[in-house]
């Protein structure tokens, strides 16, 4: 996906064994590396992009808001999320708002395990795990390696 929304200006994505990982990363940690994404990454305006998918959403039909806080979300009889109890926090003093969907996608983030946990309870697993602190690591490569992809 991140290779098309370039138009493909910068070199594609690709998987590597955990060996090879480790022989161009091995500052990476082994015990727990099956394999590596390796992707580049590039400028994006990534506000423009999502009011474009916000447009497209709504000239099929859906609602949006800004500055909407997820309360709870609401299950039918079978468990399923159907929709979700909304606080406009734009507007002090509102009362939260209901909000019906066909389906549910949580799409938070680094806030994604706080969203399941409205769905899931708060003894929840966490499944995100923050990037380290600091630039991401680079393969070994040489100087003129970097700058011939510039």
């Amino acid at each position: 996906f991140y290779d098309a929304l370039s138009l493909w200006a910068a070199p594609s994505s690709y998987v590597m064994s955990s060996r090879r990982a480790l022989e161009e990363f091995p500052q990476l940690d082994a015990d727990r590396m099956k394999y590596v994404t390796v992707f580049y990454e590039g400028a994006h305006n990534d506000a423009r992009t999502n009011l474009a998918i916000a447009f497209t959403a709504a000239s099929h039909g859906a609602c949006m808001a800004n500055y909407a806080e997820v309360k709870s979300i609401t299950f039918d009889d079978e468990g399923i999320a159907v929709g979700a109890e909304v606080l406009d926090k734009a507007e002090p003093g509102t009362k939260p708002f209901k909000v019906k969907a066909k389906k549910i996608i949580y799409c938070g983030g680094p806030f994604t395990d706080g969203l399941r946990e409205l769905s899931e309870g708060k003894d929840v697993k966490p499944v995100v795990n923050g990037s380290p602190r600091g630039p991401p690591p680079r393969p070994r490569r040489s100087r003129r390696f970097w700058q011939q992809l510039l």
